[in-house]
C-alpha cells in the first residue's frame, strides 16, 4: 500500500488543547470544516479540494443551517473507521492526514455545529506571525485542515495541518487563475512563518515527557557513570539526579552552537541555513514542589566535591526563597552544604 492509500503528507502548523461543549464527548477523531453562509442554504459549494470528494454529499442538516453564524463557521464530522497507526501520529511536523475520500467510505456522517469559540482557541495557540497570515478561506478551500482528537478527561487535541498536495497545486497557481498571485504569496509567507515558529506554543507536561510521546525525555536520557558518582546515592530522587545530571552535562559542554538547515515543503525551501550560537547554561523550570532548589544545591556541592573542577568555573543560580521557609540562623553566610542539610 502507499504512503497516498495510507494518507496525505502534511506540514503541522498548529497543536493546542482545548475544552469545549461542542467537543466534549468526542470519542474518536474528527474533522473540523469551514462552510459559508450562502452556501449553507442550499447544497454546499465545497472548496477546490474537497469538490472531488464530497460530489456525493447530502447537504447540511437543516439544524445546522438554522444556527449557523452570519460570518460563517465550523462543522465537525466524526471519523469512526479505523485508521493505520501512521495517520495522525503527531511526532514532528510532518504527518499523514486521512485521505479526503475517507467521509465517503463513511457515508458522509451526520455532521455537527461547532462553535466559533473552537476556532477562536486554535488561532490563539498559533504563533503572531502566523495569526497574521491565517486565512478562513484556506480551511475553506481544503488547503489547511483540522482535526480534533479526543484525549484525557475531555481535552481535545487540535491540530492543524497544511496538505502537501493542495499547497503545491496553490504556489503553481493552479485553480487561482484570477487570484492566483494574492493566494500564492499570502500562503508561502503563511508556510515561511509556520516553518519558523513552533506547532505548539506549550511547554509539554510531565505525564507528556514520561509517556514516550517526547523521544528526548529528561526520565529516559541514562546518567553519565563519571557524572552519576559525584551525585550523593539515596538523597535526591530520580528526576532531581536526572537533572543534576543535565546541568553537570550542560557545564561541561561549555558553549555550543546549532546548525539550522531549510525545511523543504510543497516544492517551496523554507527559511535558509545558518549557524545559531546557543546561550551557555540552561533553565530548570520543574513544576512548584519538585525540588528545584535541592536540585541546584546539589549540584553545586557536587561542583565543590569534584576535584577537576577548575577556579573560576561553576553555575550561577538565582531563585526566590519562598517567604515561608526562614534561615536556620538569620544573620549568618549559608553554605551549599548547608541547604542540602536544612532541606
Amino acid at each position: 500500500m502507499s504512503s497516498e492509500e495510507l494518507g496525505l503528507p502534511s506540514f503541522l502548523v498548529g497543536d493546542v488543547l482545548i475544552r469545549h461543549p461542542d467537543l466534549a464527548g468526542l470519542d474518536s477523531p474528527a474533522e473540523l470544516f469551514a462552510v459559508d453562509t450562502p452556501e449553507a442554504q442550499s447544497a454546499p459549494r465545497w472548496g477546490v479540494f474537497w469538490a472531488a470528494a464530497f460530489r456525493d454529499a447530502p447537504p447540511l442538516p437543516t439544524s445546522v443551517r438554522a444556527q449557523l453564524p452570519e460570518e460563517g463557521g465550523f462543522v465537525v464530522r466524526p471519523l469512526t473507521q479505523p485508521m493505520p497507526a501512521s495517520v495522525l501520529r503527531v511526532e514532528g511536523r510532518c504527518l499523514q492526514a486521512p485521505r479526503r475520500e475517507v467521509h465517503a467510505e463513511l457515508g458522509f456522517p451526520e455532521p455537527a455545529l461547532v462553535s466559533n469559540e473552537v476556532f477562536a482557541e486554535v488561532r490563539y495557540g498559533l504563533a503572531p506571525s502566523v495569526v497574521q497570515r491565517l486565512d478562513f478561506e484556506d480551511i475553506r478551500e481544503g488547503t489547511l485542515r483540522l482535526f480534533a482528537i479526543p484525549g484525557f478527561e475531555g481535552d481535545v487535541r487540535v491540530v492543524t495541518l497544511v496538505d502537501e498536495l493542495a499547497a503545491k497545486e496553490v504556489l503553481a497557481q493552479i485553480h487561482h487563475e484570477l487570484t492566483g498571485g494574492l493566494h500564492r504569496k499570502r500562503l508561502l509567507e503563511f508556510l515561511h512563518a509556520a516553518a519558523a515558529s513552533p506547532a505548539a506554543a506549550k511547554w509539554p507536561s510531565s505525564s507528556e515527557v514520561t509517556s514516550g510521546d517526547f523521544v528526548e525525555s529528561l526520565l529516559q536520557r541514562p546518567v553519565e557513570p563519571e557524572l552519576r558518582h559525584s551525585i550523593p546515592e539515596g538523597e535526591l530522587f530520580p528526576h532531581q539526579v536526572a537533572t543534576v545530571a543535565w546541568m553537570q552535562q550542560i557545564e561541561r559542554q561549555g558553549r555550543q552552537s546549532l546548525q539550522v538547515e531549510p525545511f523543504h515543503f510543497a516544492g517551496a525551501t523554507l527559511g535558509s541555513a545558518y549557524e545559531l550560537q546557543l546561550p551557555m547554561g540552561g533553565v530548570v523550570a520543574h513544576p512548584p514542589g519538585s525540588g528545584k532548589t535541592r536540585i541546584v544545591a546539589s549540584l553545586a556541592a557536587a561542583s565543590e566535591r569534584s576535584a577537576a573542577a577548575s577556579p573560576g568555573t561553576g553555575a550561577v543560580a538565582a531563585a526566590p526563597v519562598p517567604a515561608t521557609e526562614a534561615a536556620p540562623s538569620e544573620g549568618r553566610r549559608w553554605r551549599w552544604d548547608d541547604w542540602l542539610h536544612y532541606f
